[in-house]
């Protein structure tokens, strides 16, 4: 089944018709990498405004409009064209050819009034503009430290030294993304399953990157499912970039392209790997 697939419109209506008021109430979800007991509401998931330089609504509908009007402009005139010809042979009493005038001036009209239709829609499109968005549902995002709380539980509160290490990683992951010219952004606090979006203003292409900082030598890496899945979705363009700190404030980063083969078994919240194994993946970055 594919979008449009009627079979998949009918189940898209069913749910929606079943379930209607759960998109109302919304859900609710644990952070399992959260330690801290402040809720979250999350409402959208992985959208950005347009960046300087990214083409406007106006430069994509003229650039479509010109690649129109070049493609069917010249089919036209080859119809019109082909069209005189065979008038010109029938009249000569050459007759015989598998087209005929008559459908070729019929093709060339059609294709004109495509032209017409496809520019008129272009020229609608170019008068929208954008309402404001409407939230139908959301999730509210609950911390692990916050459910051990009110299991009387004391929370594990990450120390200040692993935030201090974690924001370190990422700052040095970033700096080397922009010596080749990319343009990274963190976006480790909107837990998208990556860390950082680095951007190649050339292609416009982006590039998902998890950051992971450990001590030279620790015994193993953790990665969560929602890191995992984000990966395997994203394959071409997820990299995994490990700082390795080393003694005092050298460091060496390694980049793991294409890391995961399979998603975790279900009801798996993270899993942890062998953290030389990774090491021996890696590969210098770029």
């Amino acid at each position: 089944m594919c979008p449009g697939h009627p079979l998949l419109d009918a189940v898209i209506d069913l749910t929606r018709e079943r379930h209607r008021d759960l998109r109302g109430r919304g859900a609710v979800l644990v952070d399992e990498r959260d330690p801290g007991t402040r809720p979250r509401l999350l409402c959208y998931l992985d959208y950005r405004p347009l960046a300087k330089g990214d083409p406007g609504l106006d430069a994509l509908i003229a650039k479509t409009e010109a690649a129109v009007k070049e493609r069917l402009t010249k089919e036209i005139n080859y119809c019109d064209h082909r069209a005189e010809q065979l008038r010109l042979q029938e009249q000569a009493g050459q007759t015989g050819a598998r087209l005929n005038s008559r459908e070729a001036r019929r093709r060339a009209d059609h294709l004109q009034a495509r032209l017409e239709n496809r520019l008129a829609a272009l020229t609608r499109e170019a008068q929208l503009s954008p309402l404001p968005p409407v939230m139908q549902g959301g999730a509210l995002v609950v911390p692990r430290g916050l459910l051990q709380r009110c299991q009387g539980a004391a929370p594990a509160v990450s120390t200040p030294d692993t935030q201090a290490a974690a924001a370190r990683a990422r700052e040095i992951v970033m700096e080397i993304e922009r010596q080749p010219g990319f343009e990274p952004v963190d976006r480790e606090f909107e837990q998208l399953g990556y860390d950082i979006e680095s951007r190649n203003p050339g292609s416009g292409r982006l590039r998902f990157i998890e950051v992971k900082g450990r001590v030279s030598g620790a015994a193993t890496l953790s990665v969560t499912r929602n890191e995992i899945l984000y990966s395997l979705n994203k394959s071409e363009d997820y990299i995994l970039g490990i700082v390795e700190f080393l003694d005092g404030r050298e460091h060496r980063v390694h980049y793991v392209r294409e890391p995961f083969r399979r998603e975790p078994d279900f009801g798996v919240t993270s899993v942890n790997y062998d953290f030389a194994e990774w090491l021996a993946r890696a590969e210098t970055p770029g």
